[in-house]
Formats: C-alpha cells, sequence, structure tokens
C-alpha cells in the first residue's frame, strides 16, 4: 500500500506544478496587459500635452486672423494683403495743411536809403484753401496786406525771409511783421549790409480779422532792391497755421 501511494504522488505533484503553471501563466498575462494599457495611456497622456503645448506656442506666434485685424489701427484702410493676412493700409485721417508761402512782388525795388517801405507779394508758392478758407493775402496797397479769416483765430507760425540784390560795407538791413498802421510789431530783424539775406521767424496768436504786413529798411547810402518775383525763394513769407 504505501509502495503504491508512493508510486501515485509524482502524480499528485505534476497536476500541482500544472496548475500553478498555468495560474503564473494567466497571472502573466494580466500583468502584460496592464503593462500595454498603462503604456497606451502614457502615450495618449503625453500626445494630449504635446497637442496643448503646439495650440499655445501657434496661438503667441500667429493669432487667429479676427485678432490680428482687431489689433490693426482703425485709422487705417486696407489696400491688400500679406502673406500672414494682414492688411495694409494708409492713414484715412492725416491732418490738413491750412497755411500759404507767397513771393515777393517784382516792385520791390528801389529801397531808398533809410526809408521804412512795406514789402509786396504776388507769387503764391503754394496755398491750402481747404473747408472754404480763403487766402491771407487780401491786397492792401500793392498786395502787402494779410488778414486772419474767420474760424482760424489761434497760433500761426510765420518765416519772413528777404535776400537783398547787392551787399553794402555800410549800414544795416531791417525788417518787421507788423499790424496794420504799424503797432505793434509782431517780430523784428536786421543784419549788416555785409550780408545779403536773413530771416525772421515767429510764432503770434492772433484773432479773427487781424491784419498785418512786412517792411524792409537799408541805410547803405543809396537805394537797392530786393530780390524776388522770378526766383521766389529768394524773398518768401510762409505762414503756417498751429492751432487754437
Amino acid at each position: 500500500m504505501a509502495k503504491n501511494q508512493r508510486q501515485r504522488r509524482p502524480l499528485q505533484d505534476e497536476g500541482r506544478t500544472e496548475k500553478t503553471t498555468s495560474r503564473e501563466r494567466a497571472q502573466a498575462s494580466r500583468r502584460q496587459r496592464d503593462r500595454i494599457e498603462e503604456n497606451r495611456d502614457r502615450r495618449e497622456q503625453r500626445r494630449e500635452r504635446n497637442r496643448l503645448r503646439r495650440q499655445t506656442v501657434d496661438s503667441i506666434r500667429s493669432p487667429k486672423e479676427d485678432i490680428r485685424v482687431d489689433r490693426l489701427d482703425s485709422r487705417l484702410m486696407p489696400v491688400e494683403d500679406t502673406f500672414l493676412g494682414r492688411p495694409v493700409g494708409v492713414p484715412t485721417d492725416l491732418p490738413v495743411l491750412i497755411g500759404e508761402r507767397w513771393g515777393a512782388n517784382e516792385s520791390n525795388e528801389g529801397f531808398s536809403d533809410g526809408v521804412e517801405a512795406n514789402v509786396t507779394w504776388w507769387v503764391p508758392t503754394y496755398t491750402t484753401e481747404r473747408n472754404g478758407y480763403p487766402a491771407l493775402l487780401v491786397g492792401g496797397s500793392g498786395g502787402d496786406t494779410f488778414r486772419i479769416p474767420a474760424g482760424l483765430a489761434g497760433v500761426w507760425d510765420i518765416r519772413y525771409h528777404v535776400t537783398w540784390a547787392a551787399t553794402s560795407s555800410t549800414g544795416i538791413r531791417t525788417h518787421t511783421i507788423e499790424f496794420s498802421g504799424g503797432s505793434p510789431i509782431i517780430a523784428y530783424m536786421s543784419f549788416d549790409g555785409e550780408d545779403t539775406s536773413g530771416e525772421v521767424n515767429t510764432r503770434y496768436l492772433f484773432n479773427e480779422g487781424d491784419e498785418f504786413y512786412t517792411t524792409a529798411n537799408q541805410n547803405s547810402g543809396g537805394s537797392l532792391d530786393l530780390l524776388g518775383a522770378s526766383v521766389p525763394q529768394f524773398t518768401y513769407l510762409e505762414l503756417t497755421f498751429v492751432g487754437k
């Protein structure tokens, strides 16, 4: 009896071994499936993080079209699209220059020694008569008087440039911008007779209807001429409205 039991025992051990091996294989298979699923989940999470990161970078580097358009200056008028799709424009509300520049009349000749006389103007280099504003030059004696029109009271920039036809070793040249009637003087300039040209630069607060003119004087001992007419840039008056 004992002998037979000893003979069957290996069979029972073998059965237990087979069951254990099958269970271990199942457990190993489950662990492998779990690892596969965990790796798949990690890959999905990694892909999602990368996708979100790319979206963030793209949004910073290249905002959406409507955002780019909203950031454009509203004063720009689109004329074409660039390769990025952003409209290119030009300003549509640039300030309008109100002002004018006049060259000296050819009659500015024979300024007698020591006698102050008005300078006359008639050669318009440019006049910007926008919104119905008339030209400032209104005539007077030979075209020498300027008047501030209605609606343009305020600060004006004035450049009064003169060039004499000849120099002189004696005397001085004087020039003024003054109100009609000679008072008050708005601006004044003088230089030696050895120089032929000079310039008055000033700003002045005018009222509507104010009238003014320019003068020239020299005391070189004889009469002298101002250069003008054929070459307006030699002697000119430039008036520019600065603002109220």
